[in-house]
Order: structure tokens, then C-alpha cells, then sequence
């Protein structure tokens, strides 16, 4: 990495996900670069912190890649601040070089089939962002009464959570999981799970 002149390179990276760690982290290796990150969250990692599974604290341990970059005096983060709300994006260029956009999907995708928003319906996203402790879905109260669960798709994350759903109390220890998840995950009857793929199960 060529050095340049303090103040001649000044980059806003909006999103604090694992995306915007590495761009912020290669940035901030090239010396005079200065970098603000701007995340809509009050907690830096993104997915890593609120899409990876409670209990798969290997894989969230890769955060411990951005702690060089995050406690450079050359880099900035604003938390709690929403691109477009709180500040434009004209605002960000008239103090910056350039503008990294690395922001993720906000919202579950519908799969467009009939009875999907009656009640009974979860998202996954929305239930991994509830168990996971995400601002956005702290109020979710998923349908967890019946104790029969079915997930379509035999994806990671269909896996993760059918596993969530079928884990004891004490196969939590050593998670992150959150207390009002972990409550309602052990008060829950749960009987059943059936996991319904398109594909078979060599793909999962």
C-alpha cells in the first residue's frame, strides 16, 4: 500500500457489517487514509454478530480481525446514525473523498405462496435477528405455543434454526444467545420439527 498525504483521502464506509470491517480494515492499512463508518445499529459486525447462530462462537470470533482497525485514531465510527435519515448522502460527500456503500438486506424476502403472512408465520431472518438480540426484532414474540415447527428450506440458515428450536437449556451454555430468547426458547413444548427443502438433502 502506497502512503498519501494526511487528509488528501477521506472515506465514509456506511455499514458496519462484516463487508464494511474489511473495507474500513484495508483502508486504514494504507497510511494517511482517514475512514468514519457509519452504522444504523448501536453495535458494529453486522450478520456476524446478529445472523450467526448464538452458539457458533467460532465463527463469530472472526470479529477479532477488525480490532487492530477499529482502535486506529484514523478511524471513526458513528453508531445509531441512519444514512438518508440522519444524515444524506449529499452530506457524506461534501465531507468525503468517496462513499462505500456496504449495507445488507433489511427485510426477509416474501416467497410470494398463499397463507404466508397468517398468523404462525416467521420470516427466519426476522427469528435469527430475535434470538440473536437485533433491535428490530427485540419485540418479535414468535409462535412458539404449538410446539410444531415446520422450516422450509435446508439451507444454513433453515438449519440453524430448526437446531435453535431443538436445543436444550444447557446446550446454550457458552452461547450468546439473549435472555428473553433463551426464556422463551425452554418454555416452549416443542414436539416436532420438520425441515421441507426443494433440494435434496446431498445439497444442504
Amino acid at each position: 500500500h502506497t502512503a498519501v498525504k494526511t487528509g488528501s483521502l477521506r472515506v465514509a464506509v456506511v455499514g458496519a457489517g462484516p463487508a464494511g470491517c474489511y473495507a474500513a480494515d484495508e483502508l486504514i492499512r494504507i497510511k494517511g487514509v482517514e475512514v468514519d463508518l457509519f452504522e444504523r445499529l448501536p453495535t458494529p459486525y453486522g450478520l456476524v454478530r446478529y445472523g450467526v447462530a448464538p452458539d457458533h462462537q467460532h465463527t463469530k470470533a472472526i470479529t477479532r480481525l477488525f480490532d487492530e482497525a477499529l482502535d486506529n485514531s484514523r478511524l471513526r465510527c458513528y453508531f445509531n446514525v441512519s444514512i438518508g435519515t440522519d444524515i444524506t448522502h449529499a452530506e457524506l460527500m461534501a465531507h468525503h473523498h468517496a462513499v462505500i456503500y456496504a449495507v445488507g438486506a433489511s427485510k426477509s424476502r416474501q416467497l410470494g405462496v398463499s397463507g404466508e403472512t397468517l398468523p404462525g408465520h416467521c420470516a427466519a431472518a426476522d427469528f435469527v435477528g430475535w434470538y440473536n438480540g437485533h433491535p428490530d426484532f427485540v419485540d418479535l414474540d414468535p409462535p412458539l405455543g404449538s410446539g410444531e415447527f415446520a422450516v422450509i428450506g435446508n439451507g444454513n440458515v433453515a438449519l440453524d434454526v430448526a437446531r435453535i428450536l431443538a436445543e436444550t437449556a444447557t446446550e446454550f451454555d457458552g452461547s450468546d444467545i439473549v435472555g428473553h430468547a433463551l426464556d422463551a426458547l425452554n418454555a416452549a413444548p416443542t414436539r416436532h420439527i420438520t425441515i421441507v427443502g426443494r433440494r435434496g438433502p446431498h445439497q444442504i
